[in-house]
């Protein structure tokens, strides 16, 4: 029955083509339809596709409702958390505990009103968790808690000293003397003199100030000068237009108050501030900023400034480590001011630049052994405020090593047990082909922090014994024999510019620089970007066939290759403004690196690692990777 179905199907099927090839009319018709029937399917797929995946899309719809669903758990659980202290303490919560609740969840905004969550990354307005009534940890300060000064005349009392033993104070705005109210006045202060209220006091963590307290002077010079416990100010009097060095020497300073309108000087206010994170807005009004954030070594992110005219900027900035970024007007007196002193600033840029990132893989050489504190990669750094130049050298290390720790080269561990605690733990670490490795034996650049099964540690070697320990306390951790450990370089600087001297310690030779060109050809395909530089070997004394060896680097890499052998040799005592020595000339005639640009027979002085670092910078702007 089912033989006689498909012959009568095939049957009908010859009778179709018989009569589109007698009539091809009937053929044009068909194919329009086929057409037409192909464009209706691909519509109605179309319409299958945003109706998954659109804006309100049922894929997207589901994600966004997971999502929310996270939220809710979250805040659920904070609440949770929160009615708990509440029962414990009958009823209550203060500011301390209800901190502590939200900060185990995440991180709470300098003005206290969001949350960002560790999981998820969810921002949770804090008013949407909890708007109940919050007591404050704040203890209000009785006058005997001051030496002052009253005046009957105008009803004031001005506060000299706090003498005080709380360090959680309130100043409210009026304090009464035998039934009498009298306006709060804080006391002048001079930070020459250490005399003010609370210059040098070791004793106050946080101080809110009552909304009507007032400065006695319109100048609060050194106002908390040298308080080294205090984290954390609320309110200061509006009535202030100088607050020259008020917290200067604040060392556990870390959320800054807002300064209030009208202020027209901020010089080393922030000053050697190490714990400040944040900064607070530059009103309009301000014309003095020098030394204002000098050794603030945490500050971070975006800082807005809108004065239009601030005239003095020296050193606003010095020695700060984390990347800010300037919102200044163009075309402004403050703009000018400011471009003419970033070039003194460390990772500080307008917040419209891009900074360019590039990381130096290699060995003792761009480590900068022998260059007496000047490494290539110091060299590069300075060439372009932009650049932010990663030194990862670490002396010792042959090719494979250096792409291992750069991530082209892959490393595991055995099988063993990350501890609750911090305490190190014996560990095996090797490579694909469980062969051993030699890592962390002069320098663990690009290695540490590192990750093993998404808990962050460091490793550690003793002799040819490894170890991990992680870096914050939590739960044990099985770790499975083969886990990949994930490195500092893998994690940061993947995207980064790459610039490797790599294979110094490999001795190579026109037979096993291919060994070389391997690991180095790992570190390529590893990046995510295709920008790289590789500078050519050096030593003829340590490696004899380095001019063959170089060949083979330049005819792999073509016009990545940086030959810097030949550049030094040709132009290194000139570019260094060296006269040749009878020694220099004897080590050009053999091929050799001048004596006078080496610190040894390997590794280059400051003057060689100069050339190097100025001769890498010309290399990135001829690949077109940098403009200057």
């Amino acid at each position: 029955m089912m033989r006689n179905k498909k012959r009568k199907n095939k049957n009908i099927a010859k009778r179709n083509y018989q009569t589109l090839i007698q009539n091809p009319s009937m053929a044009g018709i068909t194919l329009i339809s086929l057409i037409v029937s192909l464009i209706v399917l691909l519509i109605l797929a179309g319409v299958t596709i945003a109706t998954l995946t659109g804006e309100n899309g049922i894929l997207t719809q589901t994600q966004n409702a997971k999502k929310q669903s996270e939220k809710a758990e979250i805040i659920e659980q904070i609440r949770s958390d929160i009615a708990e202290k509440q029962i414990e303490n009958q009823g209550s919560i203060n500011e301390d505990e209800f901190y502590e609740v939200l900060g185990r969840y995440g991180t709470v905004s300098a003005d206290e009103t969001i949350l960002t969550t560790t999981k998820g990354n969810y921002e949770i307005l804090i008013s949407d968790i909890y708007n109940g009534e919050i007591a404050s940890s704040l203890v209000t300060t009785p006058l005997e808690s001051w030496e002052y000064i009253k005046n009957d005349a105008d009803k004031t009392v001005r506060l000299t000293k706090y003498v005080g033993k709380d360090n959680k104070i309130f100043i409210p705005d009026t304090f009464e003397i035998n039934g009498v109210s009298y306006s709060t006045v804080l006391s002048y202060t001079n930070s020459a003199t250490s005399s003010g209220p609370f210059i040098n006091n070791t004793v106050i963590e946080r101080v809110k100030f009552g909304k009507n307290v007032q400065g006695f002077i319109n100048s609060a010079d050194g106002l908390f000068y040298g308080a080294t416990n205090l984290k954390k100010v609320y309110n200061l009097p509006n009535n202030y237009t100088e607050l020259g060095n008020v917290f200067a020497l604040c060392t556990s300073l870390e959320y800054a108050p807002e300064i209030p309108s009208g202020v027209t000087a901020i010089n080393g206010l922030f000053s050697n501030c190490y714990s400040l994170i944040t900064a607070p807005e530059i009103p309009e009004t301000v014309t003095d900023m020098s030394n204002t954030f000098f050794n603030c070594f945490s500050l971070e992110g975006k800082i807005i400034i809108k004065s239009n005219n601030v005239t003095i900027a020296d050193n606003c900035f010095n020695n700060t480590k984390n990347i800010i970024y300037l919102s200044v007007k163009e075309n402004t007196t403050t703009y000018s001011t400011f471009m003419n002193n970033i070039e003194n600033w460390n990772n500080v840029y307008f917040e419209n630049e891009k900074i360019i990132n590039v990381s130096c893989w290699g060995d003792s050489l761009t480590a900068g052994s022998g260059g007496n504190g000047t490494s290539f990669a110091s060299v590069l750094a300075k060439c372009n405020r932009l650049l932010r130049v990663n030194n990862k050298g670490v002396p010792g290390e042959t090719s494979k090593a250096i792409a291992e720790r750069q991530g082209g080269i892959p490393i595991y561990t055995n099988s063993f047990t990350i501890p609750s605690d911090t305490s190190k733990v014996e560990i095996e670490i090797k490579d694909s082909g469980n062969q051993n490795v030699s890592l962390a034996g002069q320098g663990d650049a690009g290695l540490n922090p590192c990750s093993i099964n998404s808990v962050e540690g460091t490793i550690s070697r003793n002799g040819t014994q490894y170890y991990f320990n992680r870096s914050n306390e939590g739960e044990p951790i099985t770790v499975e024999s083969g886990t990949r450990i994930i490195t500092e370089g893998m994690q940061n600087h993947r995207n980064d510019i790459m610039i490797i001297w790599s294979g110094t310690n490999d001795v190579p030779n026109s037979t096993n620089i291919q060994s070389v060109i391997n690991n180095i050809d790992s570190m390529i395909e590893y990046s995510n970007i295709v920008d790289y530089i590789v500078i050519g070997l050096t030593s003829k004394d340590y490696m004899p066939e380095i001019e063959e060896v170089n060949k083979m680097l330049a005819s792999k890499y073509g016009e990545h290759f940086l030959d810097i052998r030949k550049y030094i040799l040709e132009n290194g005592l000139s570019d260094a403004g060296i006269n040749a020595t009878a020694q220099d000339l004897e080590n050009l005639e053999n091929g050799e690196i001048p004596i006078s640009l080496r610190s040894d027979n390997v590794h280059l002085n400051s003057y060689g690692y100069t050339i190097v670092g100025e001769q890498v910078y010309n290399k990135l702007i001829s690949l077109g990777y940098i403009t200057k």
